[in-house]
């Protein structure tokens, strides 16, 4: 016999779904340093000192594989990559707001 009983795991499967796109200990941060202007690979590098290079590509590639943000080649000499924001990624901003709205809130 079925039942139509939702549990909490049910309701909460979008947000876990959701925070596992940010599983990686750098993602916020480099979203965070995209929308800010930081958008190419050496000002990225800059603006996050604790960070390699090795994690940097590696986050940066998901980050595009999820359509979150895009990756352009500048054809300068020499060659310069830019990261930008993709609409879907520009939409984070009002979540990540809200968290630190919420973290100055309540200080944990």
């Amino acid at each position: 016999m079925a039942t139509n009983t939702i549990t909490i795991a049910d309701n909460l499967c979008p947000a876990t779904e959701f925070l596992k796109l940010f599983k990686g200990k750098w993602t916020v941060v480099i979203l965070s340093e995209i929308q800010a202007g930081n958008n190419h690979y050496g000002k990225l590098m800059a603006h996050i000192p604790d960070i390699n290079s090795r994690s940097l590509a590696i986050r940066l590639r998901e980050l595009e594989s999820l359509d979150i943000i895009t990756r352009n080649v500048i054809s300068e000499k020499p060659l310069q990559v830019a990261y930008d924001l993709t609409n879907k990624g520009s939409k984070l901003k009002v979540v990540f707001d809200n968290m630190k709205d919420w973290y100055n809130q309540f200080q944990l």
